[in-house]
């Protein structure tokens, strides 16, 4: 793990000393990163077997050891409260009870002062109650806690990590089948392999090893993989009950009826027909809830997914799936479909707002780049990146999420709608100064851009640069900022070309102190980190400093400091600044 916020390079964090030594903090990571699992290890760690206390009298059991200071408490999943009013009121609910019940040996809380917290509290020596909340990285942002939680972010495994938690998995589902050959009931308290979601990645990865093959890298195919390992009835269940977060066995059992109905496609008339598939729906629900490892109880009668993973893919699959009307079959073919396309741009980008839709929409994207038609993706992306109201001119929602989702896209749409899409983006960079007041979002679109291909990036910035004179200077330095990126780094360079970089210096005589000399700014990282893409003019003053091979001895000092303020010329030579002609810039 590794703590959130921090600007300076730091090592992992220890479990162990993050238990240790913090009473209150959020344990954040990605669909599964392994939330859940950590909160799982350790209750498994920190549990008392107290056989005395019966269930009746559980709950007052738990007031008591919260009231003596002895109880550790693990709010998991914080971020799937899905309704806003609902969440708020149980923020206020948390912090209320953390306040009162979750304190230090001197009485301070986590919403007191920050130095005197840590100054009294070591968690290892006094002791007192303990709480830990799990959550989305996303979701927790929309409404996160307040006061002194410290952060955590679960770190994604590295190769080496990735071997080890294989060959331990296998490792254990070997003993388990070696155990139940056995009648053997040890070594049960870690039951991974009871995660059909888990266990179904873990087999992926395995046999496409033995195939020798990798595994895709876009989420929809990976989860394709799982769901389609499913029978088609369970497939319906899930996309009928998916647009709820909880759902009641009795829905289940209607839902499943009538599925089994369709599936043997006969007249059921018969009050024993009619009996015998709800016999078969009754035991069909109770394998999915039970066995199946995908659905978990949230209290009586009422279920919900184990894993979001799930639900995600069939919102996924809800948000493209339209139904064909009565209506719409008499209609022509073609009317017919350009009305679906346009329904289903319009009902994905209404959602888009929403962050619980962020993954599935992203899913829904790749869906339909991969099983659509290219002209039908097409005339949905410009469908969807079609600017809605005056909000989008702040920004672009459809453009934004289009680019954000690139990594996501099975297929690319046309090079003209990703155009159209960056565009609208820069556009709006541009009029609202974002990298003044949400360099964020440049931060964002760049990590996108760094997943697409090269040559896709290159040939937007040529044709934007190309087209300059239907933009103004706002567009052009807001391109400019992208592709400068943070200090030190130099990584964007790379989607220039000497033919861009030539319209670079010809537009730098639109440099102001308006646009902050954006493209000036540009030009001499340019020249520092690969000066080989700027021309060299034979008028310009590189070209007569290489053609009369002036000696730099011979250069006054003063004179040094005015060409290097006019032209640039500084370059990194090991643990020096050195001047070097070919590091300059201005033509």
């Amino acid at each position: 793990m590794v703590e959130r916020d921090r600007y300076s390079e730091e090592e992992d964090v220890t479990e162990e000393n993050i238990i240790r030594t913090k009473r209150w903090f959020v344990i954040l990571g990605d669909p599964g990163s392994g939330k859940t699992s950590f909160a799982r290890w350790l209750i498994g760690k920190s549990i008392v077997d107290d056989s005395s206390i019966s269930l009746d009298n559980l709950s007052c059991a738990l007031q008591d050891y919260i009231k003596q200071g002895q109880a550790l408490i693990i709010l998991d999943g914080f971020d799937e409260l899905p309704v806003s009013d609902q969440r708020s009121k149980i923020i206020n609910l948390v912090e209320n009870f953390v306040d009162t019940y979750v304190q230090t040996l001197m009485g301070t809380s986590a919403f007191d002062d920050q130095y005197l917290s840590r100054l009294f509290d070591d968690l290892s020596k006094s002791g007192g109650n303990q709480l830990i909340v799990t959550s989305r990285i996303v979701g927790y942002h929309v409404a996160p806690l307040a006061g002194q939680f410290a952060h955590y972010t679960i770190r994604p495994m590295d190769m080496e990590h990735m071997k080890d938690f294989v060959d331990y998995w296998f490792f254990r589902v070997h003993q388990r089948i070696l155990d139940t050959f056995n009648l053997s009931l040890i070594n049960q308290e870690e039951n991974h392999a009871s995660n059909s979601c888990l266990m179904s990645f873990i087999c992926s990865v395995a046999f496409s090893q033995l195939e020798d093959s990798s595994l895709p890298t876009q989420r929809i195919l990976l989860d394709e993989g799982n769901i389609n390992s499913m029978s088609i009835i369970l497939q319906v269940i899930f996309m009928e009950i998916l647009h709820q977060v909880l759902f009641m066995k009795k829905k289940m059992k209607e839902i499943c009826t009538e599925s089994i109905k369709e599936s043997l496609s006969k007249n059921f008339n018969t009050k024993d027909h009619i009996r015998d598939i709800e016999h078969q729906a009754c035991e069909f629900v109770q394998i999915i809830r039970e066995d199946v490892g995908i659905l978990a109880a949230r209290g009586e009668s009422l279920y919900g997914f184990l894993h979001l993973t799930f639900q995600e893919y069939f919102t996924c699959l809800k948000l493209i799936n339209i139904e064909t009307t009565k209506q719409e079959k008499e209609q022509t073919y073609t009317s017919s479909l350009q009305n679906k396309i346009q329904f289903i741009a319009q009902s994905v980008r209404y959602r888009t707002n929403d962050p619980h839709f962020q993954v599935p929409i992203a899913l829904a994207l790749g869906k339909i780049s991969s099983s659509w038609c290219q002209k039908n993706f097409v005339n949905f992306c410009y469908e969807f990146i079609k600017e809605q109201d005056e909000y989008d001119s702040l920004l672009p929602l459809g453009a934004y999420m289009l680019i954000k989702c690139g990594n996501d896209l099975v297929n690319y749409p046309s090079h003209d709608v990703l155009f159209n899409a960056l565009d609208r983006l820069i556009i709006a960079a541009g009029q609202h100064k974002w990298s003044i007041v949400c360099s964020f979002l440049f931060d964002q679109i760049i990590i996108s851009l760094r997943k697409f291909r090269h040559d896709i990036v290159s040939l937007w910035i040529i044709k934007l640069l190309s087209q300059f004179y239907q933009h103004d200077i706002q567009t052009i330095s807001a391109l400019c900022h992208l592709i400068e990126g943070k200090p030190q780094e130099f990584e964007n360079i790379k989607w220039l070309n000497q033919s861009s970089c030539a319209m670079l210096q010809f537009l730098s005589i639109l440099d102001n102190e308006n646009n902050e000399f954006a493209i000036d700014r540009l030009l001499v990282k340019i020249a520092f980190s690969n000066h080989h893409l700027l021309p060299v003019n034979p008028s310009s003053f590189k070209g007569f400093f290489l053609d009369e091979e002036i000696e730099l001895n011979s250069i006054s000092i003063i004179l040094f400091s005015i060409i290097i303020s006019l032209y640039g010329g500084l370059k990194r030579d090991g643990s020096d600044i050195v001047f070097d002609v070919f590091h300059t810039y201005p033509e």
